[in-house]
């Protein structure tokens, strides 16, 4: 991403910031019930088994996220699901640590579950 923005100046990324404000995300309805449930658990009480920590303490209750953290409302869940991974691997180094910690207890179903209940999310 970085190569693309290099020539922002301040007034574009302002502009371009407001634009994508004011977007309305889509909406992805679940295709499974059960996970979707499990994901919203996860979320607002995190995973006692593997001990991961609450989503909603970080990201909000409607996981809209806030001006330091991103919005995961509405995002498509593969796409979730391939940023938690990359996070509990630490090849995202660009982030907060504390994302690394939580992700790297997550297990691949509650990563599942957490990016089904998020996608569904406006």
């Amino acid at each position: 991403m970085q190569p693309m923005v290099a020539a922002l100046t301040p007034d574009d990324m302002r502009a371009l910031g407001l634009y994508f404000s004011r977007q309305r995300s889509a909406l992805h309805a679940p295709t499974d019930a059960g996970l979707t449930e499990r994901g919203r658990e996860i979320y607002a009480r995190g995973g006692v088994a593997t001990e991961v920590a609450a989503c909603i303490g970080c990201h909000g209750g409607r996981g809209h996220g806030s001006e330091k953290l991103p919005r995961l409302a509405g995002q498509v869940a593969s796409y979730l699901v391939a940023q938690i991974r990359s996070f509990g691997a630490r090849e995202r180094t660009n982030d907060n640590a504390v994302m690394h910690t939580i992700a790297a207890k997550m297990t691949p179903a509650e990563a599942r579950a957490v990016a089904e209940y998020l996608s569904g999310l406006d």
